[in-house]
């Protein structure tokens, strides 16, 4: 029976075992908790199908200092969220195969101002995903953006995203404001609520909407941004000469002075 036990933490998780689902101006989404190893593989299984995936991460003090609760990641063109559980799983969760899922070549990560996840993830897992794209950085590129003398959140980017409909707006809004009753000290709430179990429904809400709609935001302002992305390895044409683009930090595994 010891083969069995992969998880010792599943028997206390089980009250979140069902999917939760969620209704936005019509859309029904499915969210799926996943707090277990055996839920960790046969998540990442279905992710590694898709082309490309929205990541978002919650946490107390979210930092290389702080703790990550929650990643969240959706697939393009789905009504699916995966919401993994670190506090839960911590390293297992990475072992069972999300380390596999953020690091494949072939599954594009869409971010929103991916610094401070980046940050975490190598300083507390040792590692940083890739490939990966900015939604902040193409927002920002968009022609109706460009001239703007301050970076825009999150928040700001569905406020002025086009594709969305007011009333989806406007119940996003409410989902964050009810999420933030929770976990933000200045509207009563504890930062330590990202890592009590079971988490209540209105975090689980609250960190799925972001995510989901990342990928929706990201296509409207890589389309008028005219982004284009290329692979890790490119080579290009320029006055004459080939050039080789890549990541210089792919070089650089070996300095840690340099990748803290």
């Amino acid at each position: 029976m010891a083969a069995l036990v992969d998880d010792p933490l599943s028997a206390s998780a089980a009250s979140q075992e069902a999917p939760i689902e969620f209704d936005i101006q019509g859309d029904v989404f499915h969210v799926q908790h996943i707090d277990t190893v055996q839920k960790v593989r046969q998540a990442v299984d279905q992710l590694l199908l898709s082309s490309s995936i929205a990541v978002d991460l919650e946490g107390v003090d979210l930092s290389r200092v702080g703790t990550i609760s929650l990643i969240q990641i959706a697939p393009e063109n789905s009504k699916s969220v995966y919401l993994f559980d670190i506090t839960v799983l911590k390293e297992k969760a990475f072992n069972a195969g999300l380390f596999e899922l953020l690091t494949k070549k072939t599954v594009m990560k869409v971010f929103f101002d991916v610094r401070g996840d980046c940050d975490a993830l190598y300083h507390q897992y040792h590692f940083t995903p890739f490939p990966v794209v900015d939604c902040q950085i193409a927002m920002m590129s968009a022609p109706r953006r460009r001239e703007s003398q301050y970076v825009s959140g999150l928040k700001k980017a569905f406020k002025f995203a086009r594709t969305l409909p007011i009333g989806v707006k406007e119940q996003l809004e409410i989902v964050k404001e009810e999420g933030l009753r929770f976990f933000a000290p200045e509207f009563g709430g504890s930062k330590e609520a990202w890592d009590q179990r079971p988490l209540v429904r209105e975090l689980l809400i609250y960190a799925s909407v972001d995510v989901w709609y990342l990928n929706v935001i990201f296509k409207e302002y890589r389309r008028e941004s005219g982004m284009t992305l290329l692979p890790e390895e490119k080579v290009l044409e320029l006055y004459g000469r080939r050039v080789l683009i890549m990541h210089g930090d792919t070089l650089c595994t070996d300095d840690a002075g340099y990748q803290a």
